[in-house]
């Protein structure tokens, strides 16, 4: 399924579908297509509209736009691929063609893992290993036998079965209970433009036929390259799979075993995020804040306005999504620090004069009577975005009760979470 540039779809939406079929999956499939916009075939993308769209004039007047006259050796010619680039028609267009690949490899993916669970015959719950077999069997008869010690009321003989049973169950958390390859293989699909991730309980081995295939199927029939790369297989237990300026990964256990169950774990692109700051003059090499020379030229209240707008972008991108939103703590304070850098370069005064001049958010008066611009408070900032989230993620859940009574017996897939038509008031359809 596609969430770029579409309404009611958002990185959060294409995060949450991953999130929501994530339990069990263990490898994935990080994907890119190389110039996409720049190599969308004209043919093949008429015959594509022409699927839906009767109307030849209208058809005729798409193909006109997005032929455009190039100069080459003097000549003037028009280009057979690529959709206008900055046309605002452009990504509409682009989702109608990959709208063929989609619909494939979802297909493709579905087929692929019927016919690897009927001939492995796999199951959904997997098949128990001897020695877990063994433990369960052992608690079975321990509870039993407790039961008959209970009428009879022998509390020491009760008390020494407890203890093993208890044993019993803490030595069973250690072990592998499910059988390797005997879990029912699943698949989780997602994309946004031309970066889309797979992922599964599959092997790697499996993952890499798929790449292969899709790899070719790309080029046959939609003549898109795959950027080999950045299209990468990635064990999710060894390392994260980048996605939409996200990290998803497992959390490794040091105790216990780790479960296969948990969902897997969504981090900020600590090393994009870090490069887009350095490339904005936010931090130096060294990663630490320093002063913006584009922005000393601005007045003090611009200085701060614009850095308030900068983390605050942030935040709305990153908050919801977060399994860990302490993960911002760092840019936070890079953008605060660069700030006050920023304007002590400005003003010529120190970084703890700026400070104890204009408090700890730095407020400074505007131009405007009775507005001040500020830099929010940490407290102030992860409130807010708190809230916002909350506020979604309650939304998610009253929908969900309205769509299905018994949501609690039998818990909503996210299809169907993403499928269900929200309100043009809703904040989950709001794009971050």
């Amino acid at each position: 399924m596609n969430h770029g540039f579409r309404p009611k779809r958002s990185t959060l939406t294409a995060l949450l579908k991953l999130q929501r079929e994530s339990k069990e999956m263990t490898s994935a499939l990080e994907g890119d297509i190389k110039g996409a916009y720049d190599h969308v075939n004209h043919q093949k993308l008429i015959k594509i509209l022409e699927k839906k769209i009767s109307d030849k004039k209208f058809l005729k007047l798409i193909d006109k736009g997005l032929k455009q006259n190039i100069i080459f050796n003097e000549k003037r010619q028009a280009n057979l691929v690529g959709t206008p680039q900055g046309g605002i028609v452009s990504p509409l267009l682009f989702n109608i063609y990959m709208h063929e690949f989609d619909d494939h490899i979802t297909n493709k993916l579905a087929e692929l893992a019927d016919e690897i669970n009927r001939r492995e015959k796999r199951i959904d719950t997997g098949k128990l290993t001897k020695e877990a077999r063994r433990f369960t069997s052992r608690i079975e008869k321990a509870v039993k036998k407790i039961k008959i010690l209970k009428i009879k009321g022998n509390v020491e003989e009760i008390m020494r079965r407890a203890n093993r049973m208890r044993e019993s169950k803490k030595q069973g958390l250690r072990i592998v209970s499910k059988k390797a390859n005997s879990k029912t293989i699943r698949f989780a699909y997602s994309r946004y433009a031309d970066d889309f991730v797979i992922m599964t309980n599959a092997t790697l081995n499996e993952l890499g036929k798929i790449k292969e295939y899709l790899t070719k199927w790309l080029y046959d029939e939609l003549y898109l390259t795959v950027d080999q790369k950045k299209t990468l297989l990635i064990d999710l237990n060894q390392e994260k799979t980048k996605y939409l300026g996200f990290t998803i990964f497992r959390k490794k256990k040091r105790i216990f075993r780790q479960r296969s169950t948990v969902e897997l774990i969504i981090g900020i692109d600590h090393e994009r995020v870090k490069n887009r700051l350095e490339a904005g003059r936010i931090i130096n090499q060294e990663h630490e804040p320093r002063s913006n020379l584009i922005y000393i030229q601005l007045q003090p209240h611009e200085i701060v306005t614009k850095y308030r707008q900068r983390v605050e972008e942030l935040f709305n991108y990153y908050y919801t999504a977060l399994t860990y939103p302490t993960e911002l703590n760092f840019y936070y304070y890079a953008y605060k620090f660069s700030c006050l850098k920023t304007l002590a370069r400005r003003m010529k005064k120190s970084i703890k004069q700026i400070t104890l001049t204009y408090g700890e958010d730095i407020r400074i008066e505007t131009e405007m009577e009775r507005k001040e611009a500020y830099y929010p408070l940490y407290k102030e900032i992860t409130a807010t975005n708190k809230n916002r989230k909350e506020e979604i993620l309650m939304n998610i859940y009253q929908r969900m009760k309205r769509l299905k009574t018994k949501s609690f017996v039998q818990p909503l897939t996210a299809e169907e979470v993403i499928t269900y038509h929200w309100a043009h008031d809703d904040l989950f359809s709001l794009s971050i």
